[in-house]
């Protein structure tokens, strides 16, 4: 299953091209290549460069947020254009399970942050279900983040983009994975996205809206 894997809720953002499972390709987007009116041509130039056509997609698989206003825009946009003009299905997927899904050490119990802003973290626990694949076992909330560090013990693991900014809080508190775990990647995204669809739970393309979680600045300004 030829599956193109978009993750644009965070700067720089990639894309991925995979097929059953393996990744052909995985390419970072430039920060000038982030918009709506040029991704479609850095995709077509990934495909091109494996010998394939846009309609020679199967599967788009999309990073959902939260994340980047601006960036699950665009990423969920483009998925949603490719998917109409392919009829190829779309998997929606949670960005900060994509980023557990970097973690491939011992470990059982893991918390994934982003960056909420304002001095915040989105915030989600994983653990391992009975394949050893991991899986959400809280919602994603919104966390004051020298609050939640105070509260981590040396027995916790935590990965994910919010350390770029806050992993001194972390520090000599619980145990911070190896950077090349903390970012989301295309790859990922497409790998499980794949699965996702093969298991029939495809996202609505007429429905399917950006995971922000919270209100942005200007929209919270508006209403406050």
């Amino acid at each position: 299953m030829l599956t193109l894997g978009l993750e644009t809720s965070l700067i720089p953002g990639s894309i991925a091209l995979c097929d059953n499972g393996v990744c052909l390709e995985e390419r970072t987007l430039q920060t000038d290549r982030r918009h709506a009116e040029t991704l479609i041509p850095e995709i077509q130039g990934l495909l091109a460069e494996h010998g394939y056509h846009l309609r020679d997609c199967r599967a788009v698989a999309v990073s959902e947020g939260p994340g980047s206003f601006t960036g699950l825009r665009i990423g969920v946009t483009c998925a949603k254009t490719l998917a109409y003009a392919t009829g190829a299905p779309v998997a929606a997927i949670p960005t900060l399970t994509a980023v557990a899904h970097n973690v491939v050490d011992d470990v059982q119990r893991l918390f994934v942050v982003s960056d909420a802003q304002r001095k915040q973290l989105f915030c989600a626990e994983f653990g391992r279900d009975d394949h050893g694949i991991w899986e959400p076992v809280s919602a994603i909330t919104i966390v004051d983040a020298d609050q939640f560090a105070s509260q981590c013990t040396p027995h916790d693991h935590v990965t994910g983009p919010g350390l770029i900014k806050f992993a001194e809080l972390f520090r000599d508190r619980c145990t911070i994975l190896p950077p090349a775990t903390w970012m989301p990647h295309a790859a990922v995204i497409a790998r499980f996205g794949e699965q996702e669809i093969r298991a029939k739970r495809t996202a609505d393309i007429w429905a399917l809206q950006p995971f922000y979680l919270r209100k942005s600045a200007a929209e919270e300004r508006w209403v406050g």
